[in-house]
């Protein structure tokens, strides 16, 4: 009986501890957005490739996470893609335009859920 307790506590504990997983990494991918965002207009080009690299690692796992959890409208990481290859183009006037359209889109989507 004892044991069953615990088992039907587990279970209803699982869901809770993902979505609180969940929740921490939405807010830590926020901060390295913003941290990428700084280094880059600081022109500290390789630093902000390194928390790139940093936040692509998180939200892989975020991947995994919003698969167990319900999760409505989510961004999946691949959607990183398009702000990593201007990263790794040479940096001009237009590629920077390009690199603070893409942050602010990509944040905009984070916002929905």
């Amino acid at each position: 009986m004892i044991c069953q307790r615990q088992n039907q506590q587990n279970k209803t504990a699982e869901p809770d501890r993902w979505q609180s997983r969940f929740e921490k990494n939405h807010i830590l991918i926020h901060k390295y957005l913003d941290l990428v965002y700084k280094q880059y207009n600081q022109r500290k080009y390789d630093e902000a490739h390194n928390t790139f690299l940093d936040l692509l690692q998180v939200w892989q796992y975020q991947d995994v996470l919003a698969r167990s959890v319900a999760v409505k409208d989510y961004l999946p990481s691949d959607s990183l893609h398009k702000l990593h290859a201007v990263l790794e183009q040479p940096v001009n006037n237009a590629n920077r335009y390009r690199f603070i359209k893409e942050i602010r889109r990509i944040k905009l989507r984070l916002i929905n859920y």
